[in-house]
């Protein structure tokens, strides 16, 4: 039922926008596959110079909880970011919102290039959230109304984490000392596991 509400709130303000004669573009994708979703749909830019794409605008609204991103979800990040940086130009910027358990502005309109103030966001999230009272996705649509650019490519992509309810309720049983150490047992996907995805996706 969640799911399905955060669907007809994405539709509604991207409705909105359209109507608003501001066309922006809406994706979702798993964190797990946000780094083949920039593989595909960015190309390494070889000469910056002779570029004759135009200037992008992406806002990520990234689902987050109570601590907004765990380890597994601060390595795919930052390799993700990385890999953007290296296919987007000096003129591409970007915005990052959390949404779900977690709402806020994490950074607003960064160059796509600037590393060391992106990965340091993900790094320190909590650091860096801002409008924590608001509705996470309605600040990223906002965002990107405001950042909006008529020459531009304006994209808001959706990074959902479809597998923490499981790992949330793994955490809970951890605590809980009631519970029987030897059985059920959670299995949580970790970065190591991904780390040959990432080489893979690397190299292609």
């Amino acid at each position: 039922m969640k799911n399905v509400m955060t669907l007809v709130v994405m539709l509604g303000l991207a409705m909105q926008l359209t109507s608003q004669e501001q066309k922006v573009n809406t994706e979702s994708v798993t964190l797990e596959n946000l780094i083949t979703h920039i593989v595909e749909n960015y190309d390494v830019i070889e000469d910056e110079v002779d570029s004759e794409e135009a200037p992008k605008h992406l806002t990520f609204i990234i689902e987050a909880y109570g601590n907004l991103f765990n380890a597994e979800d601060k390595t795919l990040l930052k390799q993700a970011f990385k890999i953007l940086a290296k296919r987007t130009s000096d003129a591409d910027k970007l915005s990052l919102v959390a949404y779900s358990k977690s709402n806020g502005v994490l950074l607003n309109r960064t160059g796509c290039k600037d590393l060391k103030k992106i990965l340091n966001v993900i790094e320190y999230p909590n650091k860096h959230l801002k409008n924590s009272e608001a509705d996470g996705i309605s600040e990223g649509y906002s965002i990107a109304k405001d950042n909006y650019s008529p020459e531009g490519e304006n994209t808001v992509i959706m990074v959902r984490l479809p597998n923490r309810k499981a790992e949330v309720v793994a955490q809970a049983e951890q605590l809980n000392p009631s519970k029987n150490k030897g059985n059920g047992s959670a299995v949580v996907l970790t970065a190591l596991t991904l780390l040959p995805e990432i080489i893979a996706v690397i190299k292609n």
